[in-house]
């Protein structure tokens, strides 16, 4: 239900204006395009996601869907923040918000939980010590993800990257070239992607945003590569 809400910043909601209907603003205060009781991560500190790259493998048929996810990017301006996975999880939600004339496309929105690896389960978190974090999953239990790993790179600065292989994961498109080409092309609408490091809707702040612009075909439309 909360889909007919998240278009673009506006309810999906029509009010009557001198007998014409119109849009209803709601509440968008990091003014990202996303309806604040909806967004995952409504940080106005400046925290974003740079670096980014998305790739899907083994697209299907029909171009719609893959069945391989992999992402990256890099978390900046968190300062000295602490992170813990082990006692929050993480949230990586991937999606081409919606507009009153289109829906939203959302290509992953992934929870993985909190708590320490469990051989039993083959299924959780483990760390270095140094600020390192690794997540394995064998079963690839929540959305296909069996592979996580969050790594300080340098004060500020934290690498998040996610791989999944068993997973049904929508092409976050708005166009796509008729004859798929090594050619990057420029999306109509970007890919917003959102790490939360305080699931689900980073109460503590810990979360950023950022964008994807541009992607590519490889390999006859096999496999898409956004950046």
């Amino acid at each position: 239900m909360l889909r007919r809400y998240r278009f673009a910043c506006v309810l999906g909601l029509l009010l009557s204006m001198g007998g014409a209907p119109a849009w209803a603003q709601c509440a968008d205060g990091d003014t990202d395009g996303i309806c604040d009781d909806v967004d995952p991560c409504t940080n106005t500190s400046g925290v974003t996601v740079d670096n980014q790259f998305l790739r899907l493998r083994k697209v299907m048929a029909d171009g719609l869907a893959a069945t391989r996810f992999y992402y990256v990017g890099s978390v900046n301006g968190l300062g000295n923040t602490p992170v813990d996975p082990l006692t929050n999880g993480l949230r990586l939600r991937v999606t081409v918000p919606g507009t009153p004339e289109r829906s939203e496309i959302t290509t992953l929105d992934v929870t993985l939980p909190p708590g320490a690896f469990d051989p039993a389960l083959n299924r959780g978190w483990a760390s270095n010590g140094s600020g390192t974090f690794a997540y394995r999953d064998s079963h690839g239990i929540y959305a296909g993800i069996m592979r996580a790993l969050l790594k300080h790179v340098q004060s500020g600065e934290l690498k998040v990257a996610l791989f999944g292989q068993t997973g049904f994961y929508p092409l976050p498109l708005t166009t796509r070239p008729v004859d798929p080409r090594d050619d990057p092309f420029t999306l109509e609408a970007p890919i917003a992607a959102t790490v939360v490091l305080d699931p689900p809707f980073a109460t503590t702040g810990l979360c950023g945003e950022g964008t994807l612009t541009e992607c590519r075909f490889r390999n006859q439309g096999r496999k898409l590569l956004c950046f």
